[in-house]
């Protein structure tokens, strides 16, 4: 009886848990933050025009997500050409230490040509608008009737320590079955990495 009402309270737990996140089919609003590279605000709407936008959760001092850099790189190359647009949030400016400040973030962005935009979630509400815990996390919007609907939510990949080749690459299969016009085979997946730091 016992493992029962434990095995139940692990179920209502793992139910609780998928509805905290942004589901897929879910609506998102529009947000502007501020970009670091080009010192302006940045708009979300300004993307409207792409099949796809990718928005990628990042920070300066998270080891995952440096380890995802040339990934990342790779996977703006090969999606630009076909209508999808990446932009990079970090939910950690100004929370914790000197690595997470705009000036740092300026000088990640020169250092790494494809952060571009790189914007400042200071406030954390764009993170917390599609329930993002973790970094580095990706967020697949497609721009419908002036608004943006989630179609992937999690993981770019099942490697997130890079020691070896991935062999499930969940952003780039969710993206390749979007531009189909199909549904994600795995439309979530949770992400491993750094907690955000929440205010």
């Amino acid at each position: 009886m016992k493992r029962t009402g434990i095995w139940l309270l692990g179920i209502v737990l793992w139910g609780m848990a998928l509805r905290a996140q942004a589901q897929t089919g879910e609506r998102v609003p529009d947000f502007t933050l501020h970009d670091v590279i080009t010192d302006q605000a940045f708009t979300l709407s300004q993307l409207k025009n792409h099949r796809l936008i990718t928005v990628v959760f990042v920070s300066n001092a998270c080891p995952f997500v440096k380890l995802y850099d040339e990934r990342l790189l790779h996977l703006q190359a090969d999606f630009a050409s076909q209508g999808v647009a990446f932009v990079y949030v970090n939910p950690m400016t100004g929370h914790g230490d000197d690595e997470e400040s705009l000036q740092k973030m300026t000088r990640r962005a020169q250092e790494c040509s494809f952060l571009r935009p790189y914007l400042a979630d200071p406030t954390q509400k764009v993170a917390q608008s599609m329930k993002v815990t973790r970094v580095p996390e990706a967020v697949v919007l497609e721009p419908t009737n002036g608004t943006f609907v989630v179609r992937y939510r999690g993981a770019i990949d099942d490697n997130p320590q890079g020691v070896n080749p991935s062999r499930q690459k969940y952003l780039r299969d969710a993206l390749t079955a979007l531009l189909r016009k199909s549904s994600p085979v795995l439309p979530t997946r949770k992400a491993t990495g750094c907690l955000i730091r929440t205010q």
